[in-house]
């Protein structure tokens, strides 16, 4: 007899593309490709999903009625679907529960399983109301979970450190790390589809006769992210330009700083990116800045390496585990990025760091991390 799983798609109302949501859109892909077999498959979405590109992509992609995919609605107010689990009373017999959100079914039947990314909310912890119910839904989520999932080392020691409570031999903790589709490996497909490409996407700098080096910031910036680091520098407009993909709008602080150190047209706002226009702006860059302190996997650092872009990034734990010596530090007590810009390094030695990058990205590709959720949450009774 097959197995039940239902995994909740409220990840994909969450982002509008990258990050967590492609890792569960890879997990799911893999369930659909190959487990209809083994598992009767339930998605509980939304209509809000709709906006996530790899929502789209998977809709596309797979028959969902041929294939015999159960779909369940679950169209309330963002707010009632964060705060009230799930009962999913249709299902009278055992079944898993799978989330990469803070949520759970409270069904007597489930077999919960999540995934923890990382421990940023407790770390940086701030005393309001998003805060205290992403904390107190995380430690419900993990309380109620068999199995609990962790993308590095690193996040299985944070999990440790915050919730020893929950840490027991009765909650299974497995590592997975994160990896990445295999269009982070296809340039020749994007070669044929330069076409796909939008005017935000800065392709004249790829040319040699740019004297200015295209410098790429991934993701959101505040906090954490460390934008602030960049912020002890002097100009840079006279050997770089910056290219900020994703993340919220602007602060007037962060503005007048950027404008200080690379001029007003000398760093550029960059909208939503598509895959491939993802993939091009890694690929056209000098370099991945990553300054960011705290990380649960760090998945920029392994996508920019796949496409064979150096990475320049602070040495958070989570970066170390994953990337070792395959990328350039920053100093932690003052900043050195314009010495590691214009370093021999990523001059002469630019063949050198890219290679290192390419090997170190092959080391997690999606297939092998949806092949160890599969085999994970298969054995899970």
């Amino acid at each position: 007899m097959r197995k039940k799983v239902v995994f909740n798609n409220i990840t994909f109302t969450f982002q509008k593309a990258g990050g967590v949501s492609m890792i569960w859109s890879e997990i799911l892909r893999y369930f659909l490709e190959f487990g209809t077999n083994d598992w009767e498959i339930w998605l509980v979405v939304s209509t809000e999903d709709e906006k996530n590109i790899y929502w789209q992509q998977l809709k596309k992609e797979f028959d969902f009625e041929q294939l015999g995919v159960h779909i369940i609605s679950d169209n309330r107010k963002l707010w009632r679907r964060r705060l009230l689990p799930l009962r999913l009373t249709e299902f009278k017999s055992e079944f898993i529960y799978f989330t990469s959100g803070n949520d759970w079914s409270v069904n007597k039947y489930a077999i919960n399983a999540s995934i923890f990314h990382d421990a940023l909310y407790e770390i940086y912890f701030k005393w309001n109301l998003p805060s205290v119910v992403n904390v107190v839904f995380r430690y419900y989520t993990l309380k109620n979970s068999k199995l609990v999932f962790c993308v590095s080392h690193n996040s299985a020691l944070d999990l440790k450190k915050f919730y020893p409570n929950l840490v027991s031999e009765k909650r299974i903790i497995e590592v997975v790390y994160n990896g990445l589709p295999a269009a982070f490996g296809q340039k020749t497909e994007l070669d044929s589809n330069q076409n796909l490409l939008r005017e935000n996407v800065p392709q004249d700098n790829k040319k040699p006769t740019s004297v200015l080096k295209k410098i790429l910031f991934v993701g959101r910036r505040w906090g954490y992210k460390n934008l602030k680091y960049l912020f002890k520098e002097e100009y840079l407009g006279d050997i770089c330009e910056m290219y900020f993909v994703g993340g919220e709008e602007f602060t007037e602080d962060e503005t007048h700083q950027l404008n200080r150190i690379f001029g007003t047209s000398g760093w550029h706002k960059l909208k939503t990116l598509s895959e491939f226009e993802l993939l091009e702006m890694y690929r056209s860059a000098f370099c991945l800045f990553y300054p960011s302190k705290t990380e649960g996997f760090g998945l920029p650092v392994i996508e920019a390496q796949a496409l064979g872009c150096p990475v320049v990034c602070y040495p958070n734990a989570a970066v170390k585990e994953i990337a070792q010596d395959s990328v350039l530090y920053l100093n932690t007590e003052g900043s050195n990025f314009r010495d590691i810009i214009e370093s021999q390094e990523l001059k002469d030695n630019r063949a050198i760091w890219i290679e290192r990058g390419l090997e170190n990205a092959r080391n997690y590709p999606a297939s092998k991390m949806a092949a160890q959720y599969y085999s994970k949450l298969k054995d899970l009774s």
